[in-house]
């Protein structure tokens, strides 16, 4: 029987981030202008991807796997995101000390595990002030929190990488195992006996299994309709500031704002992340980067020394997916295909996690992750408008 699932959204390319200026140009993208063959076809190059191939390599080696993506590496948005990774859980507030202390070496596993094949100067780790934290006695030995001096601030140190340096720099370890295929969107899957077939634009790819990690673009395929809440916040880096020690001050809501100073090869910076607001239609616009600036300034301005006369060098935004409930979201959705959209958080470890789980499955592992998440309920629909935007807006201000 053959199978066929239709890309209605393609992701598009935006403005491009900040990042760049701390970078050194990528590498000339590789499109897939041919036919190809692989074991495993992986759409979707960000973190959930990324960590699904290397995960896979990890158990089989021998497998040959190819990586798709409708942009380039530095567009993705994944690639686009502030890069700070701390094991603290978000939407902790009803966990008990047991379950934090769980859910805190989970997300250190998936720090560890994205750090592996990038150099360490990629990161820095510094400590991370928790603004207005309200943070009960038993988090404080479960997350490794100590109090500050002034008594009004949580401090837990937290990794920090520049994300398209980080994923770049993972791709290219997994050569020549794994082929990395850029601008080249997935606009139909189709399965034929045992195996699928991949149309882009140009070419085509025969794969035995494939993994979509699309993030909120899964829902393109048909998979989790109405059960994904899509959101954009904007980031900006100011202009060059002296070399100093890493600091960020963050909020305990997982979309809440972030202020954080990035060490880069030839110069500092300040990177500021607004709160993420919803944007169903997966697109922002012009006058809403514009206006983003703009807060982000008044920010940068309030937050550092009135003689260091910093400016915004650039500002961009950054889409992002979680499921309703913060439940993960991944689904065997058909023989030999599986895929996974929101994540509990929507941020590089939790989407990390997304993709380990997503290989083991694949290749059926018994692992504490496949036990604990290896088929979790669908999360609930939205209602129709107006409701589903009113909850969707809740979910996004906790």
């Amino acid at each position: 029987m053959t199978q066929i699932l239709h890309a209605t959204h393609i992701p598009r390319r935006g403005e491009a981030s900040g990042w760049s200026a701390l970078l050194p140009p990528p590498p000339d993208p590789q499109r897939l202008d041919a036919e190809h063959r692989c074991d495993i076809a992986i759409i979707g190059a960000g973190f959930t991807g990324v960590a699904a191939a290397e995960r896979l390599l990890q158990i089989d080696p021998s497998l040959s796997i190819a990586l798709l993506d409708a942009t380039t590496l530095d567009y993705t948005p994944a690639a686009r995101g502030h890069g700070v990774l701390s094991p603290l859980p978000p939407f902790r507030q009803n966990a008990n000390r047991d379950q934090l202390h769980e859910a805190a070496r989970i997300r250190r596993y998936a720090i560890d595990f994205m750090m592996e094949k990038s150099p360490a100067s990629d990161a820095d780790t510094g400590p991370v002030f928790l603004q207005n934290a309200e943070v009960s006695p038993h988090e404080h030995s479960a997350l490794g929190l100590v109090s500050d001096p002034s008594g009004s601030l949580e401090i837990i140190n937290a990794a920090q990488i520049v994300p398209p340096r980080n994923l770049r720099d993972r791709i290219a370890a997994l050569a020549p195992m794994l082929t990395f295929f850029e601008n080249s969107p997935v606009l139909k899957l189709t399965r034929h006996g045992h195996s699928w077939g991949l149309m882009t634009p140009v070419s085509h790819l025969t794969a035995h299994s494939v993994i979509l990690a699309t993030g909120g673009f899964t829902e393109g395929f048909g998979l989790f309709r109405h059960r994904l809440i899509h959101a954009t916040s904007y980031l900006s880096l100011s202009t060059p500031i002296p070399k100093g020690q890493a600091w960020a001050a963050i909020t305990p809501r997982a979309f809440g704002p972030v202020i954080r100073h990035i060490s880069g090869e030839d110069s500092d910076r300040i990177l500021i992340q607004s709160v993420a607001r919803y944007t169903p239609k997966l697109r922002t616009n012009k006058a809403a980067l514009k206006h983003a600036k703009s807060q982000h300034l008044k920010v940068l301005r309030r937050h550092t020394p009135v003689e260091s006369a910093l400016a915004i060098a650039q500002t961009w935004s950054r889409p992002i997916c979680v499921s309703r409930g913060f439940r993960m979201a991944h689904v065997h959705a058909a023989p030999h295909l599986y895929a996974a959209a929101g994540h509990a958080s929507p941020d590089a470890v939790s989407s990390t996690l997304s993709g380990i789980i997503l290989a083991e499955r694949l290749l059926s592992q018994d692992t504490v992750l496949t036990r604990n998440f290896g088929e979790p309920p669908l999360p609930p629909k939205l209602p129709p408008a107006p409701f589903g935007r009113l909850i969707a807006a809740a979910h996004l201000r906790r």
